[in-house]
């Protein structure tokens, strides 16, 4: 093992548990793809080992117009009432007092027999490498 080899190894192993890092592994000499590995027993000479530094990002997505149901209560942003639904039609809803929210966006939804609001929006994480750290040779 060459002191550069030696270097990357420990290089990996100092990343074990840090936060924002995920240290992932395959058998070595065979063409398998990276795994998460929680806890490796740092085999060398079995299995390739890597660094790799993750970053979370999380990402919002309105709901679909066809989310909201006839009688769902909604609120639109800019405004301090609460609606009704009448009906959701393809492109927009239609309000209890016939008012047609097709430029309007939803903030928050609930049933009449609930007390808690719900956002209007799904929240999910995506995940990018930022840096691997391998050894090389």
């Amino acid at each position: 093992m060459t002191p550069q080899q030696s270097h990357a190894r420990a290089q990996i192993m100092l990343k074990h548990g840090e936060p924002g890092w995920r240290i992932e592994s395959r058998l070595r000499n065979v063409d398998n793809p990276w795994v998460p590995t929680s806890d490796p027993c740092w085999k060398w000479e079995v299995w390739d080992y890597r660094a790799v530094r993750i970053e979370k990002t999380p990402k919002r997505t309105p709901l679909p117009i066809e989310h909201y149901k006839r009688g769902m209560e909604v609120r639109i942003h800019g405004c301090c009432l609460d609606f009704l639904v009448s009906r959701s039609e393809v492109m927009n809803l239609v309000l209890e007092n016939g008012w047609v929210g097709e430029a309007c966006t939803v903030t928050r939804w609930r049933w009449p027999n609930e007390t808690e609001w719900h956002p209007a929006y799904t929240e999910t994480v995506e995940e990018r490498e930022v840096e691997k750290l391998a050894v090389e040779g």
